[in-house]
């Protein structure tokens, strides 16, 4: 039994829908004659140079954000180390000059206290991130062990939708194990479901409901129909 795919003539961009048992088609607007199989072709590498420029822009925009992470470190280290070297300083010019006065309740001692306590809190600054980092890492390894998140009607209805779609879906909703497998099961010619979820897994169960409720660290496995 045939079933009706939708084309795109080359020659004049109109869209045609014919039976997906034939093997050409003529053009109704131009009268050209275009190959089935080919034009399904055709299509598949659009969407591969699409999707490929998508992911290089997408590397690009990360990269260009890890750039600019990286010179915003670069300046805040080494306004850290100004910042310290100049204690240290103060504090060895407060303590030269305390000396040469001879004066125990000489007033430059308060350069050496400034110089210390300026010290202190520099070195205090190169050790607060790090700490802070410890934190987060415990908090979020006790919240992603923890926390359930419950099935929306969105994640529900993943039927007839593509497998990025279904993807982005479930890690917008909270999930951190996610897996996509394509099943290869489709031949050049037949490409229509080509990237179309065919099921969803969840810890191993495929049948799951809106309501139901999971870990975050659930694993979520997305089967999805491919051109072998």
């Amino acid at each position: 039994m045939s079933s009706q795919i939708q084309l795109e003539c080359p020659g004049c961009g109109a869209e045609l829908s014919v039976d997906d048992n034939r093997d050409y088609t003529f053009c109704t607007y131009c009268g050209r004659r275009i190959p089935i199989e080919h034009s399904v072709k055709t299509a598949e590498i659009i969407r591969a140079e699409t999707e490929r420029e998508t992911a290089a822009m997408q590397l690009e925009l990360k990269k260009k954000k890890m750039d600019e992470d990286l010179a915003h470190k670069k300046n805040v280290l080494k306004a850290k180390i100004i910042w310290g070297i100049s204690s240290v300083v103060i504090m060895i010019l407060g303590i030269l000059l305390a000396n040469a006065s001879n004066d125990p309740d000489s007033d430059f001692y308060l350069l050496v206290f400034i110089g210390f306590f300026s010290a202190l809190g520099c070195g205090f600054s190169f050790l607060m991130p790090v700490l802070l980092k410890l934190s987060d890492q415990d908090g979020a390894q006790d919240s992603s062990s923890t926390r359930n998140i419950v099935i929306t009607s969105s994640l529900e209805n993943w039927e007839g939708k593509s497998y990025s779609t279904v993807y982005a879906l479930f890690k917008s909703t909270g999930f951190n194990k996610i897996q996509t497998n394509p099943l290869c099961d489709l031949k050049w010619g037949t490409g229509r479901k080509n990237g179309i979820v065919s099921s969803v897994l969840i810890n191993g169960e495929e049948e799951w409901e809106e309501g139901d409720e999971f870990p975050a660290d659930a694993t979520v496995l997305i089967l999805y129909h491919s051109v072998k």
